[in-house]
Protein backbone atom coordinates (compact mmCIF):
# COMPACT_ATOMS: atom_id res chain seq x y z
CA UNK A 1 0.00 0.00 0.00
CA UNK A 2 1.64 3.19 -1.16
CA UNK A 3 1.91 6.23 1.11
CA UNK A 4 -0.65 8.95 0.56
CA UNK A 5 0.92 11.89 -1.26
CA UNK A 6 -1.03 14.21 1.00
CA UNK A 7 -0.49 12.96 4.55
CA UNK A 8 -3.79 11.85 6.17
CA UNK A 9 -5.50 14.41 8.39
CA UNK A 10 -4.52 12.59 11.59
CA UNK A 11 -0.81 12.89 10.84
CA UNK A 12 -0.24 16.25 9.19
CA UNK A 13 2.86 17.85 10.75
CA UNK A 14 2.49 21.33 12.20
CA UNK A 15 6.21 22.07 11.80
CA UNK A 16 6.58 23.24 15.40
CA UNK A 17 10.35 23.21 15.90
CA UNK A 18 10.23 21.99 19.50
CA UNK A 19 13.27 20.54 21.23
CA UNK A 20 11.45 17.28 22.07
CA UNK A 21 10.24 14.15 20.31
CA UNK A 22 6.56 13.98 19.38
CA UNK A 23 4.40 12.04 16.97
CA UNK A 24 1.84 9.26 16.68
CA UNK A 25 1.39 5.57 15.86
CA UNK A 26 -1.60 4.00 14.07
CA UNK A 27 -2.32 0.27 14.03
CA UNK A 28 -5.26 -1.56 12.51
CA UNK A 29 -6.54 -3.67 9.63
CA UNK A 30 -7.03 -2.90 5.94
CA UNK A 31 -8.05 -4.45 2.63
CA UNK A 32 -6.52 -3.89 -0.82
CA UNK A 33 -6.39 -5.69 -4.23
CA UNK A 34 -3.95 -8.63 -4.16
CA UNK A 35 -2.11 -7.17 -7.18
CA UNK A 36 -2.42 -3.95 -9.17
CA UNK A 37 -5.45 -4.43 -11.41
CA UNK A 38 -6.91 -7.33 -9.41
CA UNK A 39 -10.59 -7.74 -8.61
CA UNK A 40 -9.77 -9.87 -5.55
CA UNK A 41 -9.11 -8.22 -2.16
CA UNK A 42 -6.55 -9.31 0.39
CA UNK A 43 -6.33 -8.37 4.10
CA UNK A 44 -3.25 -6.41 5.16
CA UNK A 45 -2.19 -4.56 8.33
CA UNK A 46 -2.88 -0.84 8.55
CA UNK A 47 0.19 0.91 9.92
CA UNK A 48 1.19 4.54 10.08
CA UNK A 49 3.65 6.43 12.26
CA UNK A 50 5.29 9.81 12.55
CA UNK A 51 8.20 11.00 14.68
CA UNK A 52 9.00 14.71 14.89
CA UNK A 53 12.08 16.37 16.33
CA UNK A 54 12.65 20.08 15.82
CA UNK A 55 11.89 20.64 12.11
CA UNK A 56 12.57 17.04 11.04
CA UNK A 57 9.70 14.62 10.50
CA UNK A 58 10.05 10.88 9.78
CA UNK A 59 6.84 9.25 8.53
CA UNK A 60 5.79 5.75 7.59
CA UNK A 61 2.53 4.62 6.05
CA UNK A 62 2.08 1.04 4.96
CA UNK A 63 5.05 0.14 2.75
CA UNK A 64 6.42 3.69 2.42
CA UNK A 65 8.78 5.87 4.44
CA UNK A 66 9.58 9.55 3.94
CA UNK A 67 11.76 12.10 5.73
CA UNK A 68 10.73 15.75 5.70
CA UNK A 69 13.88 17.85 6.06
CA UNK A 70 12.32 21.24 5.34
CA UNK A 71 12.67 23.94 8.03
CA UNK A 72 9.71 25.84 6.56
CA UNK A 73 6.20 25.47 7.98
CA UNK A 74 4.30 25.54 4.69
CA UNK A 75 6.82 23.63 2.54
CA UNK A 76 7.85 19.98 2.89
CA UNK A 77 10.48 18.10 0.91
CA UNK A 78 12.93 15.25 1.28
CA UNK A 79 13.73 11.64 0.38
CA UNK A 80 11.14 8.87 0.12
CA UNK A 81 11.40 5.07 -0.17
CA UNK A 82 8.72 2.59 -1.13
CA UNK A 83 8.38 -1.19 -1.01
CA UNK A 84 6.20 -2.44 -3.89
CA UNK A 85 4.80 -5.95 -3.49
CA UNK A 86 5.41 -8.34 -6.36
CA UNK A 87 2.98 -10.67 -8.09
CA UNK A 88 3.35 -14.42 -7.61
CA UNK A 89 1.43 -17.62 -8.14
CA UNK A 90 -0.36 -17.15 -4.81
CA UNK A 91 -2.81 -14.57 -6.21
CA UNK A 92 -6.49 -15.50 -6.16
CA UNK A 93 -6.87 -15.36 -9.95
CA UNK A 94 -5.71 -18.68 -11.42
CA UNK A 95 -4.93 -17.30 -14.90
CA UNK A 96 -2.82 -14.40 -13.57
CA UNK A 97 -1.11 -16.85 -11.23
CA UNK A 98 0.28 -18.69 -14.27
CA UNK A 99 2.20 -15.60 -15.44
CA UNK A 100 5.89 -15.26 -14.64
CA UNK A 101 6.33 -14.07 -11.11
CA UNK A 102 7.26 -10.43 -10.48
CA UNK A 103 9.65 -9.87 -7.59
CA UNK A 104 9.10 -7.30 -4.86
CA UNK A 105 10.55 -3.92 -5.76
CA UNK A 106 12.33 -1.28 -3.69
CA UNK A 107 11.89 2.25 -5.00
CA UNK A 108 13.55 5.49 -3.91
CA UNK A 109 13.06 9.13 -4.79
CA UNK A 110 12.01 12.56 -3.58
CA UNK A 111 8.79 14.31 -2.58
CA UNK A 112 7.57 17.85 -2.05
CA UNK A 113 4.41 19.49 -0.76
CA UNK A 114 3.17 23.06 -0.41
CA UNK A 115 0.41 23.74 2.15
CA UNK A 116 -1.88 26.76 2.58
CA UNK A 117 -3.51 27.18 5.99
CA UNK A 118 -6.96 28.67 6.74
CA UNK A 119 -8.15 28.69 3.13
CA UNK A 120 -11.93 28.62 3.64
CA UNK A 121 -12.14 28.45 7.44
CA UNK A 122 -9.76 28.96 10.34
CA UNK A 123 -9.38 25.18 10.72
CA UNK A 124 -8.63 23.89 7.23
CA UNK A 125 -5.70 23.56 4.83
CA UNK A 126 -5.13 23.00 1.11
CA UNK A 127 -2.07 21.11 -0.14
CA UNK A 128 -0.37 20.53 -3.50
CA UNK A 129 2.24 17.81 -3.74
CA UNK A 130 4.37 15.65 -6.00
CA UNK A 131 6.71 12.69 -5.67
CA UNK A 132 9.08 10.77 -7.91
CA UNK A 133 10.01 7.14 -7.26
CA UNK A 134 12.46 5.05 -9.31
CA UNK A 135 13.17 1.33 -9.03
CA UNK A 136 16.45 0.55 -7.26
CA UNK A 137 16.02 -3.25 -7.12
CA UNK A 138 16.05 -4.14 -10.83
CA UNK A 139 12.48 -5.45 -10.73
CA UNK A 140 10.92 -3.05 -13.23
CA UNK A 141 13.75 -0.53 -13.87
CA UNK A 142 11.17 2.21 -14.31
CA UNK A 143 9.72 5.14 -12.42
CA UNK A 144 6.41 6.55 -11.22
CA UNK A 145 5.66 10.26 -10.82
CA UNK A 146 2.69 11.28 -8.66
CA UNK A 147 0.87 14.62 -8.52
CA UNK A 148 -1.91 15.45 -6.07
CA UNK A 149 -4.05 17.94 -4.22
CA UNK A 150 -5.46 17.49 -0.71
CA UNK A 151 -7.92 19.27 1.55
CA UNK A 152 -8.03 18.75 5.34
CA UNK A 153 -10.58 20.25 7.72
CA UNK A 154 -10.98 20.00 11.47
CA UNK A 155 -14.77 19.83 11.80
CA UNK A 156 -14.86 19.87 15.63
CA UNK A 157 -12.32 19.63 18.44
CA UNK A 158 -12.52 15.83 18.17
CA UNK A 159 -13.36 15.13 14.51
CA UNK A 160 -11.39 15.86 11.33
CA UNK A 161 -11.54 14.75 7.69
CA UNK A 162 -9.16 14.72 4.73
CA UNK A 163 -9.87 14.54 0.99
CA UNK A 164 -7.15 13.73 -1.56
CA UNK A 165 -7.02 13.44 -5.34
CA UNK A 166 -3.87 12.24 -7.07
CA UNK A 167 -2.75 10.84 -10.40
CA UNK A 168 0.31 8.81 -11.41
CA UNK A 169 2.44 8.77 -14.55
CA UNK A 170 4.39 5.53 -15.12
CA UNK A 171 7.34 4.90 -17.40
CA UNK A 172 7.32 2.29 -20.17
CA UNK A 173 9.55 -0.08 -18.18
CA UNK A 174 7.12 -0.01 -15.25
CA UNK A 175 4.06 -0.49 -17.47
CA UNK A 176 5.73 -3.28 -19.44
CA UNK A 177 6.59 -5.19 -16.24
CA UNK A 178 3.14 -5.08 -14.63
CA UNK A 179 0.72 -4.86 -17.56
CA UNK A 180 2.27 -6.27 -20.78
CA UNK A 181 1.77 -9.86 -21.99
CA UNK A 182 4.70 -11.22 -24.02
CA UNK A 183 4.79 -14.49 -25.99
CA UNK A 184 5.97 -16.52 -23.00
CA UNK A 185 3.28 -15.19 -20.68
CA UNK A 186 0.63 -15.61 -23.38
CA UNK A 187 1.61 -19.29 -23.69
CA UNK A 188 1.59 -19.74 -19.92
CA UNK A 189 -1.80 -18.12 -19.34
CA UNK A 190 -3.77 -18.17 -22.57
CA UNK A 191 -4.08 -14.37 -22.45
CA UNK A 192 -3.58 -12.39 -25.69
CA UNK A 193 -0.34 -10.60 -26.50
CA UNK A 194 -0.28 -7.03 -25.24
CA UNK A 195 2.31 -4.24 -25.13
CA UNK A 196 1.76 -1.46 -22.58
CA UNK A 197 3.38 1.92 -23.04
CA UNK A 198 4.16 4.84 -20.76
CA UNK A 199 1.46 7.28 -19.68
CA UNK A 200 -0.93 8.31 -16.93
CA UNK A 201 -1.90 5.01 -15.37
CA UNK A 202 -4.51 5.98 -12.75
CA UNK A 203 -6.44 8.60 -10.82
CA UNK A 204 -6.97 8.10 -7.09
CA UNK A 205 -9.66 9.52 -4.77
CA UNK A 206 -9.18 9.12 -1.02
CA UNK A 207 -11.05 10.14 2.12
CA UNK A 208 -9.64 9.84 5.63
CA UNK A 209 -11.23 10.64 8.98
CA UNK A 210 -10.27 10.75 12.65
CA UNK A 211 -12.26 10.90 15.86
CA UNK A 212 -10.34 11.57 19.07
CA UNK A 213 -11.61 9.53 22.02
CA UNK A 214 -9.23 11.13 24.52
CA UNK A 215 -6.36 13.57 24.34
CA UNK A 216 -4.02 10.79 23.18
CA UNK A 217 -6.23 8.05 21.69
CA UNK A 218 -8.34 8.19 18.56
CA UNK A 219 -10.04 6.10 15.85
CA UNK A 220 -8.97 6.61 12.23
CA UNK A 221 -10.40 5.34 8.96
CA UNK A 222 -9.38 5.53 5.32
CA UNK A 223 -11.11 4.62 2.07
CA UNK A 224 -9.85 5.11 -1.47
CA UNK A 225 -10.92 4.41 -5.03
CA UNK A 226 -8.17 4.16 -7.66
CA UNK A 227 -9.28 3.94 -11.29
CA UNK A 228 -6.76 2.54 -13.75
CA UNK A 229 -6.50 4.42 -17.06
CA UNK A 230 -5.03 4.05 -20.55
CA UNK A 231 -2.74 1.13 -21.23
CA UNK A 232 -3.03 -0.07 -17.64
CA UNK A 233 -6.82 -0.40 -17.87
CA UNK A 234 -6.61 -2.05 -21.34
CA UNK A 235 -4.17 -4.75 -20.21
CA UNK A 236 -5.59 -8.30 -20.30
CA UNK A 237 -4.47 -8.63 -16.67
CA UNK A 238 -7.02 -5.91 -15.87
CA UNK A 239 -9.62 -5.84 -18.67
CA UNK A 240 -10.09 -9.63 -18.87
CA UNK A 241 -8.97 -11.03 -15.52
CA UNK A 242 -9.18 -8.05 -13.16
CA UNK A 243 -10.90 -4.72 -12.63
CA UNK A 244 -9.88 -1.15 -13.46
CA UNK A 245 -11.63 -0.02 -10.24
CA UNK A 246 -9.33 -0.56 -7.25
CA UNK A 247 -10.64 -0.05 -3.71
CA UNK A 248 -8.78 0.15 -0.43
CA UNK A 249 -10.25 0.38 3.08
CA UNK A 250 -8.75 0.52 6.55
CA UNK A 251 -9.55 1.32 10.17
CA UNK A 252 -7.27 1.58 13.17
CA UNK A 253 -6.42 3.10 16.55
CA UNK A 254 -4.14 6.10 16.84
CA UNK A 255 -1.93 6.92 19.81
CA UNK A 256 -0.40 10.39 20.02
CA UNK A 257 2.75 11.03 22.03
Amino acid sequence: MAVSLIWPCWGHPQAAAEDRVSGFVVGGAASRPDYEGSSDPEPVPLFAAEVNYKFLSLRAFGDDVELDISPYESLEFGPIASFRSGRGDDVENVTVGRLRQIDDALEAGVFGKLTYQSVFTLRDQLSFGAEFLADTSGTHDGYVATFGVGYDRQMTDRFGIGLDIKSRYASEDYMNTYFSIDADNALRSGLPLYQAGSGIKDVDFQISAEYMLTQNWGIVGIASHKHLLGDAADSPVVAIEGDEAQQRFGVGLRFKF
